[in-house]
């Protein structure tokens, strides 16, 4: 993934989703979400996860698993974080999962003290030396020692963690500052009976990511198929994201709507690859202004008209947007693939600057587009 840039710069936000699609290109799902977590939260990622493979027959039969192991990791973050102070606070939590062929990589992190360190990693390492059978005896052993308190709460789950899928649990401890550190958490688990080779995902992978995303303001990344299913636990993850982070309720409200036209931009009009439209969004906060880029496969026979509409729609002032979008309206022609859409004036009547976007060749039929607003 390409450096973002230090400062908010449009043009290095549509060049990182394509970088980013790039990348994730053989992922089937990728999703990242840092910031507020909760339970509500926990039942949005996992509804959203579950459209991605509910209708996979070679990853279908681990779906309780794969749920499971989401549960653990979020009930990780949430009853065992530490917040940490000032600016350092902000995104210092995070989950990520990403289904690449027939397996699933699903990774936390959170801020733990470091005096805690040392109990953790002996924790950890008991747990990577056993197998199956004892697994479940200390499991056993654990719930009778600690019942189902939150400390005794910390263990089990990671036990549990180990017999679910049955891979050692990796992990990685980096230091923030004397008093805490990263504590970064990684599972992966793969259907039964299926001797492909998977790639293997380093957890440094997720390290840097993580750290970039944070640095960036970005707290919700999401690559995969934009189904109208899908699109619905995003939304709400979004506007619980939002009200946390105490953004003004109108803000709220023009995020919202911006939001819900770039999701549906691509459920409705990305070019089909293997019969789904796919496409990649994040949405981050900088000390400027809030941003979403969306990006998507276009065919290149709609080039020219893509264009010609953006630019019809960044040469209106406000008001002529006004009564381009009221037009439309009383026309009733909703067409977009026939001049302006009301949803592209839509962005441009709302977004605080100017629609910027970026086409990138790809293919003899179809290219990349990228698009970005801001608020």
């Amino acid at each position: 993934m390409s450096d973002l840039g230090t400062d908010f710069n449009t043009q290095s936000y549509l060049q990182a989703a394509f970088d980013m699609f790039e990348l994730l290109k053989h992922d089937s799902q990728f999703f990242t979400y840092q910031g507020n977590f909760s339970d509500k939260i926990t039942s949005l990622v996992i509804s959203l996860i579950e459209e991605s493979y509910v209708k996979k027959e070679d990853v279908s039969k681990i779906r309780n698993k794969v749920s499971f192991l989401m549960v653990e990791s979020f009930q990780n973050i949430i009853r065992h974080a530490v917040k940490a102070n000032g600016e350092k606070r902000e995104h210092s939590e995070s989950f990520q999962v990403r289904n690449v062929g027939n397996v699933f990589y699903i990774m936390s992190t959170n801020l733990i003290p470091n005096a805690n360190i040392p109990d953790l990693r002996e924790k950890l390492d008991r747990v990577n030396t056993m197998d199956k059978l004892e697994l479940k005896s200390l499991y056993m052993e654990s719930l009778n020692q600690n019942g189902l308190s939150e400390k005794g709460g910390a263990g089990l789950g990671l036990i549990e963690m180990a017999r679910k899928s049955g891979q050692k649990l990796v992990y990685e401890f980096v230091e923030l500052d004397a008093e805490t550190s990263y504590f970064y958490l990684q599972t992966r688990i793969r259907s039964a009976n299926d001797d492909r080779i998977a790639e293997e995902l380093p957890l440094v992978n997720f390290v840097k990511l993580h750290q970039n995303l944070q640095q960036k303001g970005i707290f919700v990344v999401n690559k995969g198929v934009f189904s109208h299913e899908a699109i619905m636990p995003m939304l709400t993850m979004v506007e619980n994201n939002l009200v946390w982070q105490h953004t003004m309720i109108t803000e709220q409200k023009l995020l919202f709507h911006l939001l819900v036209e770039l999701l549906q931009n691509i459920s409705n009009h990305a070019y089909a690859t293997n019969g789904q439209n796919e496409g990649i969004f994040f949405m981050g906060h900088n000390t400027q202004q809030y941003f979403i880029t969306a990006g998507n496969y276009i065919a290149n026979s709609d080039i020219d008209e893509l264009r010609k509409n953006i630019d019809l729609v960044n040469s209106k002032t406000p008001e002529e947007l006004k009564q381009l979008y009221l037009k439309k309206l009383r026309s009733g022609k909703h067409d977009k693939t026939k001049g302006a859409g009301v949803g592209l004036i839509d962005l441009a009547r709302f977004s605080k600057s100017k629609l910027s976007y970026k086409l990138f060749d790809c293919d003899a039929d179809k290219s990349f587009f990228s698009l970005t607003v801001t608020e």
